[in-house]
């Protein structure tokens, strides 16, 4: 359980994250860019070996992320990176499987800190 404290810390963190440096994520064809301040990762849909997804709980809610790991990277995206609700519908478009969960998780409201394993290669 997420004590009081470690959720506002989180979102004071969230915050200034979200000031400091504007995330977005642009889908490609075969897969999407991740960009962070001057940083960009390009990861290929061919190559993604596991999908989590979850939230964070925060004071006034819950952030939701999904977590992409491929060939040794591990990604972690949230609602407020721009661009994310395209990358979503890429990502449930590639890998119908998780769209139940991932919906569910979207739809659950615990107030906890969740994270949960919706894909992986070795399960196709």
């Amino acid at each position: 359980m997420t004590s009081r404290f470690q959720r506002f810390a989180r979102e004071i963190k969230q915050a200034r994250k979200r000031k400091k440096a504007r995330e977005t994520v642009d889908v490609t064809a075969d897969g999407f860019i991740f960009s962070c301040r001057k940083a960009s990762d390009t990861m290929r849909w061919d190559d993604v070996t596991k999908i989590s997804a979850g939230t964070h709980a925060m004071i006034s809610g819950e952030v939701f992320f999904v977590l992409i790991a491929a060939k040794g990277a591990e990604l972690e995206i949230d609602e407020f990176a721009e661009g994310f609700s395209g990358f979503e519908m890429a990502l449930t478009g590639r890998f119908p499987a998780i769209r139940e969960k991932i919906t569910a998780l979207q739809m659950s409201s615990s107030r906890d800190e969740r994270l949960e394993v919706v894909w992986t290669a070795a399960a196709q």
